[in-house]
């Protein structure tokens, strides 16, 4: 049998370092090894593990975050064109559109091999927030993200959205609708269940047996952390005596620790001390309004951790308000904290939370969904051949 060939493109291929790169080693762990070769391209590279061909860009740090860095395909042009022409593919995988992408999309270009893409971060949400400061520019600034966002996906062949709410805000950018198919984010649910309930090691670190707050991100600021500590800030005032409990590390984290100084904050977790994270926590805290799937609200409402998140972004897939969950105006801390109060208060409410979440998150399943990605595969792949 002759095994499709598939150049891989991935500034970062660190499999916990973000949502898209949990993502795309859901895939990596599933590749049938019998019907598919995979060749990876990457800036940061993954652990000596790693059972497949790599080949290494190299990179920089991006300014003003340090957690990223990306990949400068410029400095190795030759000797990686000549890498992939060796490779041959007959599919080429984006993971993002940076430099490493664009010099992905015009070798596949240049040779007619088709290219498929997940579409993992809503950059255009980022521009409202960085810009926050000089509101002037923010038209003409989300105008030239939309546009160079824009431009890049409508040269692949397929790029996978999450939600049919984020297919149509991208159809409503002008996005090309043809290229666009749904393909949801799935779930570990053998690591992910609220059988992980362990109070005994949340009180390990907070001493004490109070409701635990819980939030579990990259800590960066368009994760709008602010309204996170403006809530902190009115729990003090009002001497709530919860446990905020952060998970997560990032260029945010030494100032929010000043400003949350009775936080735990407990920097970078594996997914299975997350899961029992999520499953001895009161309340599950998201006020990001900048992500386009969020896997992080999935896995909570999995482990059977009442949800409150902002109105905005791919989470809002997943939260009926007043149903399973809560949903806030994304800057009102005020509105967080009166309905942590309620959830708290009202056990028959956190219960029918509980249990409508569970119900949700049944059909999310990592093995069918990847079945489904290379289901994708197979017909680009034929399509070129």
């Amino acid at each position: 049998m002759v095994k499709i060939k598939v150049a891989f493109f991935s500034d970062i291929l660190v499999e916990d370092f973000d949502g898209a790169n949990r993502t795309m080693f859901q895939i990596i762990d599933r590749i049938p090894v019998d019907r598919y070769e995979y060749f990876f391209i990457c800036g940061e590279r993954p652990g000596a593990e790693f059972q497949f061909e790599v080949f290494n860009v190299p990179n920089l740090t991006i300014p003003l975050n340090n957690d990223y860095k990306i990949a400068i395909p410029g400095l190795v042009y030759f000797t990686l064109k000549n890498a992939v022409e060796e490779f041959n593919p007959d599919v080429i995988h984006i993971a993002s559109p940076s430099l490493l992408g664009n010099f992905a999309i015009h070798f596949g270009k240049s040779r007619d091999i088709p290219i498929i893409t997940i579409y993992h971060t809503h950059f255009i949400s980022y521009v409202e927030y960085y810009t926050r400061n000089i509101p002037v520019i923010t038209p003409v600034a989300k105008s030239s993200i939309i546009k160079g966002q824009k431009n890049f996906y409508n040269k692949c062949d397929l790029t996978l959205v999450p939600t049919q709410m984020m297919k149509e805000e991208l159809i409503s950018f002008g996005f090309n609708k043809d290229l666009l198919e749904i393909w949801p984010r799935g779930l570990d649910s053998r690591v992910f269940n609220p059988t992980k309930k362990d109070i005994s090691f949340v009180q390990g670190f907070t001493g004490n047996d109070r409701p635990n707050i819980l939030f579990a991100s990259r800590l960066v600021w368009e994760k709008n952390l602010e309204t996170l500590m403006r809530i902190y800030e009115m729990a003090e005032l009002h001497h709530a005596r919860w446990n905020f409990i952060l998970a997560g590390d990032g260029v945010a984290r030494e100032k929010m620790e000043e400003n949350m100084p009775n936080a735990f904050f407990l920097g970078t977790v594996d997914q299975d001390e997350l899961a029992i994270l999520y499953a001895s926590s009161d309340v599950f805290l998201f006020p990001s309004i900048s992500e386009t799937y969020g896997n992080v609200v999935i896995e909570a409402m999995a482990c059977g951790c009442p949800c409150i998140i902002a109105r905005g972004g791919g989470t809002l897939s997943f939260i009926d308000d007043g149903v399973n969950g809560f949903i806030c105006e994304p800057n009102d801390y005020q509105e967080y904290f009166q309905k942590i109060n309620k959830i708290l208060d009202d056990t028959s409410l956190r219960t029918i939370f509980i249990k409508r979440s569970l119900e949700f998150v049944k059909g999310l399943d990592w093995n069918h969904l990847v079945q489904k990605y290379f289901s994708f595969v197979d017909k680009l792949a034929n399509k070129s051949s």
